[in-house]
């Protein structure tokens, strides 16, 4: 599946209207806001079509299944450009040799999948952008999202100043943490890596005491945002930026000139391959490294970042897009 799919899912009691983005939305609540009540509505969909009650409508794709635990496997191979509804409490999350082999299954399927979960879900990476709670009003339930981030850059505590903190900590080792080296070297702040997102919330309590930004890939950090947010609320020496990556980051502050560069970064769920990159991030880091291969200056690459993005001018830029 490709673009923005807008569902409406409905019987004589209620209706459900949303829309889904990406190739992984995850939909929390407690129990009895609405999430099993649609999920039950797809399962009777599947069973009995028509005389179920139950009408769907979609504005792209083939059809919504209901995952089974007795037969997920069998569903997965067979289910195409499909939306793909998964309940809490499903059999393939219950340990962590289930997720993995799970993720397996999924990472090479056109389909998007919806997931409900009562909690914080820390399965499979995606989107802090693309956590949802259900909201009713009378018969209507829509999605709507979970975590109020800022949309600017999407800080939980909007920090713009650089003398507001003295810890800067990228999940990037590489040309990330190469990059705001660099950019911080005259100051007195310092750089950290936490080495890949699962490391960021050690990485913030072995600095608790200290003012820290922390930079995040956003496009792939919701199974570690509710922690990582609630350190946030109660806690201000704590802030976080989440961009979708820092390859975005570069893209979007026009140090490259590309005509086709914002079209790709305005309806990136309308272009990327959902059987290739199953989060947006590796996307972004592809296609700026496509964009550039044929250039002895502007080459990015992953390992050891050019020094034509180091330039003062270009480094401004760049920060710019998070608002420092």
């Amino acid at each position: 599946m490709k673009g923005e799919v807008e569902l409406k899912i409905h019987n004589n009691k209620v209706n459900y209207n949303f829309v889904l983005k990406r190739n992984v939305t995850i939909v929390r609540g407690e129990s009895g806001t609405g999430k099993t009540t649609l999920y039950r509505l797809v399962s009777d969909y599947m069973k009995d079509s028509k005389s179920s009650g139950v009408k769907i409508t979609m504005s792209s794709g083939d059809s919504c299944i209901a995952l089974n635990d007795t037969d997920f496997e069998n569903q997965i191979k067979k289910t195409k450009n499909s939306v793909v509804f998964i309940d809490e409490g499903f059999i393939g999350f219950k340990n962590d040799d289930n997720i993995n082999d799970f993720i397996r299954k999924i990472k090479k399927t056109d389909n998007y999948y919806v997931i409900f979960s009562r909690e914080s879900f820390d399965k499979i990476p995606s989107s802090v952008e693309e956590i949802y709670e259900i909201k009713t009003r009378g018969k209507k339930h829509t999605f709507e999202k979970y975590y109020k981030i800022n949309d600017y850059c999407r800080l939980i505590v909007d920090i713009r100043k650089k003398d507001k903190f003295v810890l800067f900590i990228t999940e990037d080792s590489k040309s990330g943490k190469q990059f705001f080296k660099e950019y911080f070297k005259k100051t007195n702040i310092k750089v950290d890596s936490a080495r890949g997102n699962s490391n960021i919330i050690n990485k913030i309590n072995e600095n608790i005491n200290v003012e820290l930004l922390v930079m995040v890939d956003g496009a792939a950090f919701s199974p570690y945002i509710d922690k990582t947010y609630k350190m946030c609320k109660y806690n201000k020496n704590i802030n976080i930026c989440l961009p979708e990556s820092f390859e975005w980051m570069i893209l979007k502050s026009g140090v490259i000139k590309n005509k086709k560069i914002e079209k790709i970064l305005k309806s990136t769920f309308e272009i990327i391959d959902i059987t290739k990159f199953f989060s947006w991030e590796k996307f972004f880091t592809y296609y700026l490294e496509e964009i550039t291969k044929d250039s002895k200056m502007l080459k990015y690459d992953k390992k050891k970042i050019s020094a034509y993005y180091l330039k003062e001018k270009n480094m401004k830029k760049i920060v710019s897009v998070i608002g420092l």
